[in-house]
């Protein structure tokens, strides 16, 4: 299970973060710039504990959106926002992808980064109208690749369904499944889902196009 947080900062654009199993502080280092390693100043603090997760507020500026302005920590629901002097967090947890990309006026490439140590997120590559461009995937998330504009990555083409495939980062483990249209996953075009722990070439068919996955 993942959670989302859309960090938005008076002058600044919206980042989007993603996290598994938090244990994180976030707030602002010696400069004054947001951060999650290591904050001089603490806003708040985020657990997860049997898949609910639970902020704390370290700093008497903010408050939540939702839950009472008395209270310090709470467990967190879907759309709950802490709100202090020029910023505003907003949690996502049980949203699709596509859907908080779509609110949040992100795309799947400008997710911010993890809150927690892992290992090196796979990462998609395909071109897209000729230009190369490279998707992160982190833990915990399912992206689609279709035709559609509610996919994660968008592509048009001949060949090209909506929701063509889909890929699932489950940590030591990445599944990739054919949706609505067919694919080949290492030159082998024989099953629905394919679960890799490597690099691998995937191919939409029948339009012929590749895509790279990579860790």
């Amino acid at each position: 299970m993942s959670i989302f947080i859309a960090v938005s900062r008076f002058g600044t654009t919206r980042r989007l973060y993603c996290g598994r199993k938090l244990a994180v502080h976030a707030g602002e280092d010696r400069l004054g710039s947001f951060t999650i390693e290591n904050p001089q100043r603490i806003f708040f603090s985020l657990y997860s504990s049997n898949g609910r997760f639970s902020c704390t507020l370290e700093d008497d500026r903010f408050s939540f959106g939702i839950c009472p302005s008395t209270t310090r920590s709470c467990w967190l629901t879907e759309n709950e926002s802490v709100i202090g002097p020029d910023y505003r967090f907003e949690f996502f947890i049980t949203s699709p992808l596509s859907e908080i990309l779509a609110r949040c006026g992100a795309t799947a490439d400008t997710i911010a980064g993890s809150l927690s140590a892992h290992a090196p997120l796979p990462r998609l590559a395909v071109a897209i109208a000729g230009t190369m461009k490279t998707y992160s995937i982190p833990e915990g998330v399912e992206i689609s690749v279709g035709s559609d504009p509610s996919d994660s990555i968008m592509l048009e083409g001949h060949g090209i369904s909506a929701s063509h495939l889909s890929i699932r980062n489950n940590g030591s483990e990445v599944e990739i499944f054919s949706g609505n249209g067919k694919i080949s996953v290492n030159g082998s075009s024989s099953n629905e889902k394919y679960i890799v722990s490597s690099s691998a070439e995937i191919t939409i068919n029948p339009a012929g196009i590749p895509l790279q996955l990579s860790f």
